[in-house]
């Protein structure tokens, strides 16, 4: 157990020092509408997601519809933070709200109607 936190200590470290300070954060989430579900309903979700970040301290929110993709009828959820630190954040937040709330609502809604098929997490390199 001291060797894994001491790698991820490690890693942690070496990423400071690789990665710029101010390296944005993107999240793209690649997901496929369900049996019942339409775009316009994905769209609403995503527009409720970015009106309660925006409300709340999280990043922005983009629908995209890739033009091609070796996955057929998929969807991209983009999110854009300042930073990794503003990410993690408004993922314990958004993640921990219960599901009588506003976000566990929006939460509820989104996972009636899509499937994940890809999650990626990347930051800028300036």
């Amino acid at each position: 157990m001291k060797n894994i936190i001491g790698v991820l200590a490690g890693l942690v470290l070496l990423l400071g020092h690789v990665l710029p300070a101010r390296s944005a954060m993107y999240d793209m989430v690649t997901v496929k509408l369900q049996e019942g579900c339409t775009l316009d309903q994905l769209s609403k979700i995503v527009d409720d997601v970015a009106a309660y970040a925006k409300d709340n301290g999280g990043g922005t929110y983009e629908l995209l519809a890739p033009l091609h993709s070796s996955q057929q009828g998929v969807f991209i959820v983009l999110e854009r933070f300042p930073n990794a630190t503003a990410f993690g954040t408004w993922t314990d937040h958004f993640g921990g709200q219960p599901d009588d709330s506003v976000a566990g609502k929006i939460r509820t809604r989104a996972y009636e109607c899509v499937t994940i098929v890809n999650h990626t997490s990347a930051l800028s390199v300036q």
